[in-house]
């Protein structure tokens, strides 16, 4: 599971199921087929797993559903799917009246595909109705890239020739939210060598700015990376990872914003965001005291993961 919303007959939880094959149970090895995974939930407790209908979850290739959200004709999921013929990767959404008949968006290549590989990490309600961020190889590095839909079927890619979403080597959108002047979009920017945390604004989800790089902020030595922004504390938080420690060191790393556009910092504290392994947060939302963070911790040197969770208190 990799994203739940409010929906359906409670919640509904996406993400992907590998099934091995030859004996191999290792996703990342290969010898098996991975497919679209859909979960729905009354009251977060009990949890039932949607039977999957090939036609919209699986087929050829490998399907993953990445996120979800209320949306289009009820629910919106997006993520990817990547041909099992010659390797090539297209952004995905599906949609569902109510959590638990999934469709497939079908015949929107345009938007979707193209030359390169494009995949879709994160939905919101938003702009013109929903707005997907991910990433596009079309231009032969990898840009951050948008999208727009209206009702979660039909959807555009804002041109890869848009100066604010490009650059030299790579950018990524990792992360979408409403905030600030109306969106604000959280990733990572490898311009400069290593990897920056970088973050774009919108009012509408089809103009998108890029909000200037501070490297006392976004930057420092290894990588910086953002990977999901939320509002809350003083009006946007987002959380991600720190890799300038010793030996490339990661720990998991927090900026806030009032407004999308300036941001602070939060100052690392080693017995919150660090320790002997790598600490990575990978989504954060208000709730709870103030705000809840979650990812995971990595054991050195077997490298074994564990999931962990942070709570967040605004100082008032």
């Amino acid at each position: 599971m990799l994203s739940v919303t409010a929906g359906g007959p409670g919640l509904v939880a996406v993400g992907w199921e590998w099934t091995p094959t030859g004996g191999n149970a290792n996703a990342a090895i290969g010898g098996g087929d991975l497919d679209a995974a859909v979960w729905t939930s009354s009251d977060g407790v009990a949890w039932s797993r949607v039977v999957g209908d090939d036609a919209a979850l699986g087929g050829e290739g490998f399907e993953q559903m990445l996120s979800v959200t209320a949306g289009g004709p009820g629910l919106v999921a997006v993520g990817s799917v990547m041909s099992s013929l010659d390797g090539s990767r297209d952004a995905a959404a599906w949609a569902s009246p109510d959590g638990v008949t999934w469709t497939r968006v079908r015949g929107n290549d345009a938007a979707l595909g193209g030359e390169g590989f494009q995949q879709m990490f994160d939905v919101t309600a938003g702009g013109p109705g929903l707005v997907a961020v991910g990433m596009d190889s079309a231009g032969g590095d990898m840009d951050a890239a948008v999208w727009t839909s209206s009702d979660g079927l039909t959807w555009s890619r804002m041109s890869e020739e848009d100066a604010a979403l490009g650059g030299a080597d790579e950018q990524v959108m990792a992360s979408v939210s409403a905030g600030g002047p109306g969106l604000v979009a959280v990733g990572m920017d490898s311009a400069g060598g290593g990897a920056d945390a970088a973050v774009w604004t919108s009012p509408d989800g089809v103009t998108w700015t890029r909000v200037p790089g501070d490297e006392a902020v976004f930057g420092g030595v290894g990588r910086q990376e953002m990977a999901s922004v939320s509002a809350g504390g003083p009006g946007l938080v987002a959380v991600g990872s720190d890799a300038s420690g010793p030996g490339g060191d990661v720990d998991a790393a927090v900026w806030t914003s009032p407004d999308g556009v300036t941001w602070t910092r939060i100052p690392g504290d080693e017995t919150v965001f660090g320790g002997a392994s790598d600490q990575m947060m990978l989504s954060v939302t208000a709730g709870g005291p103030g705000l809840v963070a979650v990812g995971m911790e990595v054991s050195r040197p077997d490298g074994d993961p564990e999931a962990a969770v942070w709570i967040g208190v605004r100082d008032d």
